[in-house]
This record gives C-alpha cells, sequence and structure tokens, in this order.
C-alpha cells in the first residue's frame, strides 16, 4: 500500500517495471544510491519465482531474492538476485547485448551524481524523449547500460 505499483489488465499491457538482474542484488542496490540518487522500496522480498525456477530448472517452489527501487510512491525498477547458474550474457565487441539492452532513467540533475562514471560525458540532445536535455550512460555493476536523462528539478 506504500508503493504505486500498477496491475496489467490483461495478458499483453503497458510496461509497468523493468527488471534488472544482478549477481549481487545489494551491491546493485548500493550503487543505485550512491551512484545515481536512487532510493530503495523492497530492501529484500523472497517469493516463489516461477520464470527464474524454468528458466534454470530448479524446482518451482525454490525461493528467489528481488527488491525495487522506488522515486517517492513510484515503483520503476526491479533488482533481481540471480541464480549462481546465471551467466553474462554473450555480446560481440562494441556491439548492444541482445535483449533488453538498455534502460532509460529520468534524473532531475547530473550536478548531485556523486562519481557517475560516464560511458561518454553528458551531452544536450534534441527530440521527443530528450526535449534539449542533457543524457548520458553509465554501466551498473554488472555492465547493464542505463541511459539517464537529467529532467530538472
Amino acid at each position: 500500500p506504500e508503493f504505486t505499483l500498477p496491475r496489467a489488465g490483461s495478458f499483453i499491457d503497458h510496461l509497468f517495471i523493468n527488471v534488472l538482474g544482478s549477481s549481487d542484488m545489494e551491491a546493485t542496490q548500493r550503487w543505485m544510491v550512491e551512484r545515481l540518487g536512487l532510493a530503495i522500496g523492497r530492501e529484500r522480498l523472497e517469493i516463489e519465482y516461477t520464470m527464474l525456477a524454468k528458466a534454470f530448472g530448479t524446482p518451482l517452489d525454490q525461493i528467489y531474492c528481488i527488491s525495487t527501487m522506488v522515486h517517492e510512491k513510484d515503483v520503476f525498477l526491479e533488482v533481481d538476485q540471480m541464480p549462481e547458474a546465471a551467466t553474462t550474457r554473450p555480446c560481440h565487441p562494441g556491439m548492444l547485448p541482445p535483449g533488453v539492452a538498455m534502460t532509460t532513467l529520468k534524473l532531475p540533475s547530473f550536478d548531485t551524481l556523486a562519481g557517475a562514471e560516464w560511458i561518454t560525458a553528458p551531452v544536450r540532445r534534441e527530440g521527443v524523449i530528450y526535449g534539449g536535455r542533457r543524457t548520458a550512460c553509465v554501466r551498473d555493476p554488472d555492465g547493464a547500460l542505463i541511459e539517464l536523462v537529467e529532467i530538472g528539478s
């Protein structure tokens, strides 16, 4: 009840949360708090996660740990602890990985980011998504690409 999380109205619906698999969920949470200024919603949820169980051939009642990142009451990112059997997605050098390659997050200001390690320095971009705002990309501790768009306070 303390968070706003939309419910799907059909089998095919609007995206309501991005899911990020992590080799170390707590390290990813710390990185997002310390480097991006994000907040943790649910620090640790232990659930039966049938999608992961089927993907890794574990019993359907196996418990997996997940967490959420929030902005005020909005839950926008789920960070899942991947099992030891998970591997890095294969990728050709210099190319994007297969599947969901990157997500975009809006942040109030790049000036408040604590030690962001930019892939390239922030630049202003035009277009529907950017509207003349600064944008840049970073990599999380596992190397996932995260595009950031500065939206102002």
